[in-house]
C-alpha cells in the first residue's frame, strides 16, 4: 500500500477527510446507483406508455438520473486529476476494475430514458455509450485473459461488462439494422454462460462471497432479463428462444428469493444497489412481454416486481442518504 493510501486509512479511521480528500476517493462503485435509478425511469415510462401510472414519475427519475449521472461523471472525473492513483488502483483491482463499464452503461440507458422524447438526446447517447462499452469490454477481456487472478476474487458483479455489451441493442435497433445488433447480442449471452460457469464453480468449491459482495448475486437475472429484452427488440416477437431467456431469469430470481434470509442482515455497502438494477431489468422483462403478447400472464409479475422494485429503491436511497450524512460513503476501500 503506497503512503498516500496509509495516510488515507489513518485518517479514515479517525473520520478526519478534508473535502477534497473526500472525493478523491469518490467510489466508482457509485455508477450503480445511475444503473439502479435509470432503470426504475425506464419502468415509469414503460407504465406510462401503457396507462398504468401518470407521466410524473418518469419525469422525475429522468431529471434526477441525468442530475446525477452528470455530477458522478464530474466527480470522478475529479478524482482523476486530484488523485489518479487511486484511479489506477481501482482499475487494477479484481472487482472494481468491473464497475468501469458501468458509465457508459449509464450512458446507454440515458439514451434509453430519452429515446421516446428526445430522439437526437437519445441517438448521441447511444453512440456515446456503445463506443464507451465496447472499449471498456475488450480491455476488461484482454485483462482476464492476461493477468492470473484469484478465483476468490469471481463474484456476479463480473457480469456487468456482459450486461453493458448485451444493452446495446435495445436502443440501437431504433438506429441501425436489427441484423447488426445481432454481433452485439450473441457474443454477450456467449461470454454470459462462460462467466456463469465460472461464478457457479468459485460460489458452490470456495469460499462464499463476504457480506459486502452478497447483493451482487442478484446480479445473476440481470444478463438473462437484459438478454430477453434485446432479444424481442431485435426479432420484433417472443419465440422460445426470448422464452428460455426469461425463464432463466425467472430461475435465478425464484433462486435468490429462497435466499432472502441471507440478505436481511447486510450491513449498508454501496453494493446494496446491486438490488435495484436487475429487479428493475427483471420488471422491464415482463412489461415488455406484455407490451409484445397483451397477456394478462406477463403483466401480473410486471405488477408484482415492479411494486417490490420501488420499494427496494426507496429503501436503498434512503440508507444511502443517510451514510452519505454519516460521511460512510467516500472512504478508503480494500
Amino acid at each position: 500500500m503506497s503512503d498516500q493510501s496509509v495516510k488515507s486509512s489513518a485518517q479514515a479511521s479517525s473520520g478526519k477527510f478534508t473535502f477534497s480528500q473526500r472525493f478523491a476517493l469518490f467510489p466508482i462503485t457509485s455508477f450503480a446507483i445511475i444503473l439502479g435509478l435509470g432503470a426504475l425511469a425506464i419502468i415509469f415510462d414503460k407504465w406510462h406508455h401503457l396507462q398504468w401510472i401518470p407521466e410524473l414519475p418518469y419525469t422525475i427519475t429522468m431529471v434526477l438520473v441525468t442530475f446525477l449521472f452528470f455530477l458522478f461523471l464530474s466527480l470522478y472525473g475529479y478524482k482523476a486529476i486530484v488523485a489518479p492513483e487511486e484511479v489506477r488502483r481501482d482499475f487494477r483491482h479484481p472487482v472494481r476494475l468491473n464497475f468501469f463499464p458501468a458509465i457508459p452503461i449509464s450512458v446507454l440507458i440515458l439514451s434509453l430514458i430519452y429515446m421516446g422524447r428526445f430522439p437526437i438526446a437519445s441517438l448521441s447517447f447511444w453512440y456515446v455509450g456503445t463506443i464507451g462499452e465496447m472499449i471498456f469490454a475488450f480491455v476488461i477481456i484482454d485483462r482476464w485473459f492476461s493477468k492470473e487472478i484469484d478465483i476468490k476474487h469471481y463474484n456476479p458483479a463480473w457480469f456487468i461488462p456482459v450486461v453493458g455489451i448485451v444493452l446495446i441493442p435495445v436502443a440501437g435497433v431504433s438506429y441501425v439494422p436489427n441484423v447488426l445488433m445481432m454481433f452485439f447480442w450473441a457474443p454477450a449471452i456467449l461470454l454470459w454462460m462462460v462467466l456463469l460457469t465460472i461464478i457457479f464453480y468459485r460460489i458452490i468449491f470456495h469460499t462464499p462471497l463476504p457480506s459486502k459482495l452478497a447483493p451482487t448475486f442478484f446480479m445473476l437475472v440481470a444478463p438473462p432479463a437484459v438478454g430477453f429484452i434485446a432479444y424481442v427488440r431485435i426479432e420484433r416477437q417472443i419465440d422460445h428462444v426470448a422464452l428460455s431467456m426469461l425463464t432463466i431469469a425467472v430461475f435465478f430470481m425464484l433462486v435468490l428469493l429462497f435466499m432472502n434470509k441471507s440478505f436481511r442482515k447486510i450491513p449498508f455497502f454501496l453494493s446494496w444497489w446491486a438490488f435495484t438494477f436487475p429487479l428493475s431489468a427483471f420488471t422491464i422483462a415482463w412489461t415488455v412481454a406484455y407490451l409484445v403478447t397483451r397477456q394478462l400472464v406477463f403483466a401480473v409479475p410486471a405488477w408484482a416486481f415492479g411494486g417490490i422494485t420501488i420499494v427496494v429503491d426507496v429503501i436503498v436511497i434512503w440508507n444511502t442518504i443517510k451514510n452519505i450524512r454519516r460521511g460512510n460513503i467516500c472512504v478508503e476501500e480494500d
